[in-house]
């Protein structure tokens, strides 16, 4: 009973009450225990169940227990010889016996066995003899009502209780006026419910007082539990959803989470179960039962592509106030799947990328993240670095290969072709056996832009490393032949004649080359006896003299001796 108690179960309390009590012919306890008993849960209808009904059996329980007591019968009788009481009772008693019970000419001993005798004792309860009785034990008296609403008419006689409710029912201002009036269709409700056991009749009557007063919150609430008890799923729902638009923010939530529940699994509605865990997260924004709810459908598919967004409005707040960082992830990757704007997007993948690198340490997945980023904004040189290293980290620099090879087919700006050529080389090189692909991708730059000097000295180095000179010779030509200034040239040039004496032993190609840098400064001294030197190697004696016949000019430009 502690338990029940404790967890606010009243009607398993009320139940073990009962069992605790036994049958009325054979009382397990005394009279004084049952009083106490029948007290509490006489109180425990009233005011917890709001049934009461409920409570009139009690109280009528305890008038039946306490009747035959000695100890009551001053009191009974001091209560026959007031003559009021007579008037209240007058619905119970012959209508002769209320003059003479006031002139005094019925016997009280008459009097009490006739209560005593009656079918419903209970109803003589109701009235003003409560008062008197209260006085001898606390529990006889609390149940309380004005003559006028003195139900013992109708509960005098089972047989009489369905054509009573209908009357009451269809009694003028039944469902209209305040106190007693406005109580009159769950009394009536309770009666069908409680001594006819029909249900659904208390519901239809419940519906009807709640079309007439709508915004009757106890109604409501009378109507959800009938239609709850007798299985009505949709009526309840609907008689929920009313009851939302009539509570304040505090009570707003368990109505609707209650709502909420119905809707996903008796009813199987997920869109609608969304929108009722939505306006739960509206109320109270850190509801464990609604994220418990929207996570369920999310993994069942029950959420609609439309509602995408606004659910993860409401999760990803959350789920960052309590660094669920997984949860957070997977609603970020729910959402960037149906979010089109661009920017948005980015957004979004930026902040994915940043959950897996950083506290989920996940280097794939970040990777995976930041390649859509780098899909949608590729002119971005900071994502496309911090795209290599996750590469390198997670393995994947295949795949971003790949990827910027298609990112680089969708563009046809020249300067960002050059810069996606650029990543594609500089991922290439990373990988010891596609060094042919990176010095592939350096030569579309330079076809691109010959002076690119970022392409050929990265070129150049990989000619370099591959100890292909005769490469790195074209190279340097190709180079010098687009340049404008003169000095860079002969700094070339002079570059392709070491290559060749040194290291491809090319002096035809090196006296080619010469002469060019004598066509372009004839005042240089070094390519002179170069030149000179090759010629005689190569027994070239005419052109050595024609090559002696310019010797003064050169020095009379440099001011030298003979």
């Amino acid at each position: 009973m502690d338990l029940y108690q404790a967890t606010e179960r009243w009607g398993r309390l009320v139940a073990t009450y009962e069992i605790l009590l036994g049958a009325e012919s054979a009382p397990a306890l005394s009279v004084g225990e049952s009083l106490a008993i029948l007290e509490r849960a006489r109180f425990i209808c009233e005011t917890k169940l709001e049934a009461k009904s409920l409570a009139f059996k009690w109280c009528a329980r305890a008038y039946r227990l306490a009747l035959p007591i000695p100890t009551y019968a001053p009191i009974w009788n001091a209560w026959a010889k007031q003559p009021k009481s007579g008037r209240r009772c007058s619905a119970c008693w012959r209508p002769g016996w209320t003059a003479r019970a006031r002139r005094g000419r019925v016997r009280r001993s008459r009097f009490r066995s006739c209560a005593g005798a009656c079918s419903l004792p209970a109803s003589v309860w109701i009235v003003r003899g409560s008062q008197a009785i209260r006085r001898a034990h606390p529990g006889l008296g609390a149940w309380r009502r004005r003559g006028r609403e003195c139900p013992a008419q109708a509960l005098h006689q089972e047989r009489a209780l369905g054509r009573s409710d209908r009357l009451a029912a269809h009694a003028p201002g039944a469902h209209a006026g305040s106190g007693p009036a406005r109580r009159a269709p769950v009394r009536i409700a309770h009666m069908q419910e409680d001594r006819l056991g029909d249900r659904s009749a208390a519901a239809a009557t419940l519906r009807e007082a709640c079309e007439v007063e709508p915004l009757n919150m106890r109604l409501l609430r009378e109507l959800a539990r009938i239609l709850e008890a007798v299985g009505d799923l949709r009526g309840l729902v609907e008689a929920l959803s009313r009851q939302v638009g009539l509570c304040v923010d505090t009570e707003r939530a368990p109505v609707l989470l209650r709502m909420a529940r119905l809707l996903e699994t008796s009813l199987a509605q997920p869109a609608s179960a969304t929108d009722a865990y939505l306006q739960v997260m509206e109320v109270d924004s850190i509801s464990a039962e609604a994220v418990e709810g929207l996570e369920r459908l999310f993994a069942a598919g029950g959420v609609r592509q439309e509602d995408i967004a606004k659910v993860a409005g409401r999760l990803l707040p959350y789920y960052e106030l309590t660094e669920r960082f997984d949860k957070w992830a997977g609603m970020l990757e729910a959402l960037v799947s149906v979010t089109a704007d661009g920017n948005e997007r980015r957004g979004h993948l930026e902040l994915l990328a940043d959950l897996y690198q950083g506290p989920l340490a996940d280097a794939a997945a970040a990777f995976s993240a930041l390649l859509r980023v780098f899909e949608i904004d590729p002119a971005n040189p900071s994502v496309r670095e911090r795209l290599v290293l996750l590469a390198v980290e997670a393995g994947k620099l295949p795949a971003l290969a790949e990827a910027a090879r298609r990112v680089l087919a969708s563009i046809e700006e020249p300067s960002l072709r050059q810069e996606i050529l650029m990543h594609i080389a500089e991922v290439e090189e990373r990988q010891p056996d596609r060094k042919s692909e990176a010095e592939a991708a350096l030569r579309a730059v330079l076809e691109l832009d010959p002076l690119h000097m970022g392409a050929y000295r990265a070129l150049a180095r990989l000619v370099r490393d591959g100890e292909r000179w005769g490469a790195l010779r074209d190279l340097i030509e190709v180079r010098e032949q687009h340049l404008p200034d003169v000095k860079e040239r002969l700094a070339l040039l002079w570059q392709a004649v070491e290559i060749d004496e040194a290291l491809l032993y090319d002096r035809d190609h090196a006296t080619e080359l010469l002469r060019r840098i004598g066509s372009l400064d004839p005042t240089d001294l070094r390519a002179c006896r170069v030149l000179e030197r090759n010629y005689a190697a190569a027994s070239v004696g005419a052109i050595s003299m024609s090559c002696w016949s310019t010797r003064p000019t050169w020095c009379r430009a440099r001011n030298c001796p003979s």
